[in-house]
């Protein structure tokens, strides 16, 4: 569904299916992705956001997450082909329009039905519209915000347009390790850029103590 009107809320056999699908083909493909943070969601209307990695960023949620999330793309260059295909499957996602004031209002809508989102915005951090956006949601719901973080190894695992998924190491890192008072950072990305670091460390460090920073799964 591609248009700025709610549609109908993830169903959770469909999430069900999905996840079950997701946890399979990442444990055969890449058996090295682990993930780290706050995302055992204890309350609704939260709003994790992640870059567009296309395959990855839908199945990663999908393996991480038990509950049904609606997934919103804010990503206008994104590939379609794994949106339709949980849209087919009874995720209802959502592509917004890239028109800031009613893209907002349908998220807001989202958030006051009391629904997980997982944002997906493009990798480039220039792009003026998620830049408007991120910083528009940062706004009103600071606290409701976390960002999802991979490490490098995530832009290789379909390098050169390979078909079948590269075994490389990949890991994810959730949360917001710092809270930034509203009008005090221009840098959107900031608490973003400091988990990207925290989950290269992860990639490569092995040692329990890393785990202490975070609640893990």
């Amino acid at each position: 569904m591609i248009n700025n009107a709610a549609p109908e809320k993830p169903g959770r056999m469909a999430w069900f299916v999905f996840r079950s699908l997701a946890r399979y083909l990442v444990s055969l493909f890449i058996p090295t992705f682990r993930y780290f943070g706050e995302t055992n969601i204890k309350k609704t209307g939260h709003i994790f956001i992640e870059k567009n990695y296309g395959f990855q960023s839908w199945a990663y949620p999908l393996t991480i997450f038990k509950r049904p999330m609606r997934f919103i793309v804010a990503d206008m260059n994104c590939d379609m082909q794994w949106y339709n295909t949980v849209a087919d499957g009874g995720l209802f996602p959502v592509k917004l329009t890239g028109i800031l004031e009613s893209d907002y209002e349908l998220i807001k809508t989202s958030i006051d039905n009391n629904e997980n989102i997982i944002l997906i915005i493009p990798q480039d951090e220039d792009n003026i519209f998620s830049n408007q956006l991120i910083q528009a949601l940062k706004k009103d719901y600071i606290n409701k915000i976390s960002f999802m973080a991979l490490s490098s190894g995530a832009n290789y695992v379909f390098a050169n347009n390979a078909v079948i998924p590269k075994n490389v190491n990949v890991t994810m890192v959730c949360g917001m390790p710092f809270v930034i008072k509203k009008d005090t950072s221009d840098n959107n990305f900031e608490e973003l850029h400091m988990l990207e670091a925290s989950s290269e460390s992860a990639t490569d460090v092995t040692e329990p103590h890393f785990l202490a920073y975070f609640f893990n799964k």
